[in-house]
C-alpha cells in the first residue's frame, strides 16, 4: 500500500471521531452572566420551579431542562421545555409525580440556537424527602333539566364537574314506566365553560311521566364513573284531534290538530279509501301543514270512483331510530246525497292508549 495512504488512514479516522463527538455531545457554554436555580414552589415537594438567566446567546431557538432522580440513574429522565418570561428569565415547573423518586435530583440546562447547535449551560439539583401524591379537586357537578319545544324534548346540562382524568360525560336517561326498557345513552357536548350538555327527544322514549337522568364521567383511561343524577316529568301532550269539512261538491278537507308532531317529524300522511269493495281504491295523500300548525289534506271523491262512506287515517312519518307515541285516530265522512247510510258516523273519532316502539315507518296518529 502507498506509504502516504497508510499515514492518511489513521488521521482520517480520528477526524471522523472528533466530528462525531462534536455532533452527538452538546457544546459547553461559558459561565459568564449565567444563573440556574431549582426551588420548591409551595414547600410541599410536589413541584419544583427551574429558573435560568443567561446573556451569552441571543439567537435562542428553545431552552430545555433535563431532569432525573439520582436513585436509579437516568431511568426517569424527563425533558422540559422552558417558557421565556418578559424579563428574559426561562422558567418551567417540574412535578415530582412525573419521576416518583426520593433523594437527590439532577437538572441540566440546555440552550438550542437557531443555527441548530445545542449548548450545555450548566447544572443544578434539588432534594425530595417524600413523594406526595398530586392533589385533585373532585366535585360531582350540578345537573339541570329544561323543557324544549313544548315538551317534545328536554335539555340536560351538567356544570362544575371536576374529576381527575375527566375527558367526557354521558347521560343515561329512562322513564319509570316499564323499568329501563327505554334506556338511552346520550353523549354530552363539552362547552368552553367546562359544562356538558345533551338534548333528549321524548320521541326516543315514547313515554310520559317521571324520567330519570344519571350523569357518568368518561375518564381518560376509558372507564366510567357515576357523578350525579336527577329526574324530570313529561306531561302527556301527545294528543290529537281530527275533523272533516266539505269544501266543494266532490271534495272534503280532513284536518289533524296535533301540535307535538313538529317535534317528531315534518311529514304527515292521510291514507283514504271508500267502504265500497274494501281498500281497492286506497290513496295515500301527503299532508300539508298550515301556518297555524294544522295538518290537512283535500280528498276528491272522483279520485276513488265511488260514493258512500269514506275513511281517512292520519299517520306521522317517524325519523330513523326513534320511538314514537301512537294513538289511533281516524275520521269517516260520506256524500249524503248519494249514500243510503246517511252521515250518522261523520267525523267519528277514536283514541287509544299511547304506545312506544322503535322503527322508521309511518305510524297511525
Amino acid at each position: 500500500m502507498n506509504r502516504k495512504l497508510k499515514r492518511f488512514i489513521p488521521v482520517f479516522f480520528w477526524m471522523l471521531v472528533c466530528i462525531g463527538i462534536s455532533i452527538c455531545n452538546p457544546i459547553e457554554a461559558s459561565a459568564a452572566d449565567f444563573y440556574l436555580s431549582a426551588t420548591d414552589v409551595d414547600q410541599t415537594q410536589r413541584m419544583f420551579r427551574i429558573a435560568m438567566n443567561q446573556s451569552e446567546f441571543t439567537n435562542v431557538y428553545q431552552t430545555l431542562f433535563a431532569v432525573w432522580g439520582d436513585q436509579n440513574g437516568q431511568n426517569d429522565i424527563q425533558w422540559y421545555r422552558a417558557d421565556e418570561m418578559s424579563d428574559g428569565t426561562y422558567l418551567c415547573d417540574v412535578p415530582v409525580s412525573n419521576h416518583g423518586e426520593t433523594g437527590s435530583y439532577t437538572v441540566h440546562a440546555y440552550v438550542e440556537t437557531t443555527d441548530g447547535y445545542l449548548y450545555l449551560m450548566g447544572y443544578t439539583g434539588f432534594q425530595v424527602t417524600a413523594v406526595s401524591q398530586p392533589y385533585y379537586e373532585t366535585y360531582a357537578g350540578d345537573l339541570t333539566v329544561a323543557e324544549l319545544n313544548g315538551g317534545a324534548s328536554y335539555q340536560i346540562d351538567l356544570y362544575n364537574a371536576k374529576l381527575q382524568g375527566l375527558s367526557g360525560v354521558q347521560f343515561a336517561v329512562w322513564a319509570d314506566q316499564g323499568g329501563q326498557d327505554d334506556l338511552w345513552w346520550y353523549q354530552g357536548t363539552r362547552y368552553t365553560d367546562g359544562s356538558f350538555s345533551c338534548t333528549v327527544p321524548i320521541s326516543s322514549h315514547g313515554q310520559t311521566g317521571n324520567y330519570n337522568v344519571h350523569a357518568y364521567a368518561v375518564l381518560s383511561d376509558g372507564s366510567m364513573q357515576f357523578l350525579t343524577g336527577g329526574t324530570f316529568y313529561v306531561e302527556n301532550n301527545m294528543t290529537a284531534s281530527i275533523q272533516t269539512a266539505r269544501i266543494s261538491d266532490s271534495q272534503y278537507q280532513v284536518q289533524v290538530v296535533a301540535p307535538w308532531v313538529d317535534g317528531y317529524s315534518s311529514r304527515v300522511l292521510f291514507p283514504t279509501w271508500s267502504e265500497v269493495n274494501g281498500q281497492d281504491d286506497l290513496v295515500w295523500y301527503e299532508g300539508i301543514r298550515s301556518s297555524d300548525g294544522i295538518w290537512y289534506v283535500n280528498v276528491d271523491e272522483t279520485s276513488h270512483g265511488s260514493t258512500g262512506t269514506y275513511i281517512t287515517h292520519a299517520y306521522i312519518q317517524m325519523r330513523a331510530e326513534q320511538f314514537c307515541g301512537r294513538s289511533q285516530l281516524y275520521a269517516e265522512f260520506c256524500h249524503a246525497a248519494e249514500s243510503s247510510k246517511g252521515c250518522q258516523r261523520s267525523d267519528r273519532k277514536h283514541y287509544q292508549r299511547i304506545h312506544g316502539f322503535r322503527d322508521k315507518a309511518a305510524y297511525l296518529l
